[in-house]
């Protein structure tokens, strides 16, 4: 007669805790890192603000720039779209020579149209940081203005269109000098703002 002997089985030797913590913790912060990078980076996908308005003699324009404007001390990041043009005064003489005004009216009309309005700053002013020529212009008559939308607050980044208008005469031809930016804060601009307003 043969003796059966009972199968066991082998002891099982368990992962400590301890050791499955110091291993998890590091892959989990590692996971969610990259997943909040992942969602961040999609809510700082560039979102310009595209004015479709021709130049006043409806020539097209010259060029059209983006660009994103992030700020290293704050991190507030922007998105900047450009364009700019010359505009000639007419040789003919059945049609009035243009003036800054008329230059600037016609482009009042027009973002008008589009829910937008002039838009008044007493000191500094948000086209002092995004528009170059802010260096040698100064805000009015041959210069620059501001628009935002109706409601909008003056000092919070909110979107913003500079209009820059000056003369040039040279010894052949005179006119004026057009940039249309637009600048439009991130959606991280906007909410961090929002925390740190009163």
């Amino acid at each position: 007669m043969s003796t059966i002997f009972p199968v066991t089985n082998p002891p099982r030797h368990r992962v400590p805790k301890w050791l499955l913590l110091l291993i998890g913790i590091p892959i989990l912060c590692v996971l969610l890192n990259r997943g909040v990078s992942y969602f961040l980076d999609r809510l700082e996908v560039p979102e310009y603000i595209e004015i479709d308005i021709p130049p006043s003699d409806g020539r097209a324009w010259s060029y059209t720039e983006r660009t994103v404007q992030t700020w290293e001390d704050s991190g507030a990041t922007f998105f900047i779209w450009r364009r700019a043009t010359t505009l000639f005064q007419p040789v003919s003489t059945d049609r009035p020579p243009w003036s800054w005004e008329s230059v600037i009216g016609y482009f009042d009309k027009q973002l008008i149209e589009r829910d937008w309005e002039r838009a008044e700053h007493h000191g500094d002013s948000p086209c002092d940081v995004y528009l170059p020529e802010s260096e040698f212009l100064d805000k009015g008559k041959n210069g620059y203005v501001i628009y935002k939308h109706p409601g909008s607050k003056v000092y919070q980044p909110t979107p913003t269109i500079c209009l820059a208008v000056w003369p040039f005469d040279s010894e052949w031809v005179s006119g004026f000098e057009i940039v249309l930016l637009t600048s439009n804060p991130s959606p991280l601009t906007v909410f961090f703002e929002g925390l740190d307003s009163p």
